[in-house]
């Protein structure tokens, strides 16, 4: 379970980041990086009452889109497995081909 309610408010308290880790019980990297997202996403503590925790985390923790390599084409399976049949023929080359 995240604790990152937990991180904002003590946060807001005032206290250092090596004490919220601490206090938390997680790395130090951890909550500065958790308020370096907070402080991205515009969230302040207090939170919005509607914010309940799956909500903070997909604010925080986004999924990038897909990028363009994503959608790479496949190789012709096909074709390699007939070429690798042959002598001499490795993976390495049909990679240069």
């Amino acid at each position: 379970m995240r604790k990152i309610h937990e991180i904002l408010r003590l946060r807001a308290l005032g206290y250092s980041v090596r004490d919220i880790s601490q206090s938390c019980g997680v790395a130090a990297s951890t909550v500065s990086m958790c308020l370096q997202r907070a402080a991205a996403a515009g969230l302040t503590w207090p939170l919005p009452p509607d914010l309940d925790e799956t909500a903070l985390e997909q604010r925080l923790y986004r999924r990038p889109a897909l990028s363009p390599a994503a959608h790479r084409p496949q190789p012709d399976w096909a074709h390699v497995d007939q070429a690798r049949r042959q002598k001499g023929v490795t993976l390495l080359q049909l990679w240069h081909a």
